[in-house]
């Protein structure tokens, strides 16, 4: 079978890993939801879509890619916040690291895209609290793929913030 080397099986081996991880994130979602007990659980409207890109998910990846941590430390709640709370307060060396790690990393995911992605996998209930997941597509310098899986909640406030966070390669 020569037709399952070289790119095409790394192409299918991809595929194989989101349909995993795409997987995963449902199953996350879903013991997420468990919190909302009974209540119906609204979808999110392009609006809504569109904010939690444009000033949660995108801020979140550019301030990664710059290592400013002080937009970090606005935009993350709930666990990542006591995780990586302290590193963004307490080492200095850690936005250099931030740059290294992501700033060079281009992302492939257009606003569009991101604002479908959410569409599709977050919800919220009727008292505006809501949860979601989304996975980011980003280019590394060596051409190889890197996928950030992040977690939102909405607060009591109102606010998106992002509570988790995974880097799946």
């Amino acid at each position: 079978m020569q037709l399952l080397k070289g790119k095409n099986m790394e192409y299918l081996k991809k595929l194989a890993v989101g349909c995993c991880v795409t997987l995963a994130i449902l199953l996350g979602l879903l013991n997420s939801l468990e919190v909302f007990g009974n209540e119906e659980l609204l979808e999110i409207n392009q609006s809504e879509a569109s904010q939690i890109v444009g000033e949660v998910a995108i801020p979140y990846i550019t301030a990664l890619q710059t290592g400013d941590v002080k937009t970090l430390e606005r935009l993350i709640d709930g666990h990542l916040a006591v995780t990586l709370g302290t590193l963004l307060r307490d080492n200095q060396e850690y936005p250099s690291f931030l740059r290294e790690k992501f700033g060079r990393n281009r992302l492939l995911d257009t606003k569009s895209i991101l604002e479908r992605k959410v569409s599709e996998g977050f919800v919220k209930t009727a008292n505006e609290q809501g949860v979601g997941s989304l996975i980011i597509e980003m280019s590394q310098p060596n051409d190889s793929l890197m996928s950030l899986q992040l977690s939102f909640d909405k607060n009591k406030s109102g606010k998106w913030k992002v509570v988790d966070q995974k880097v799946i390669r």
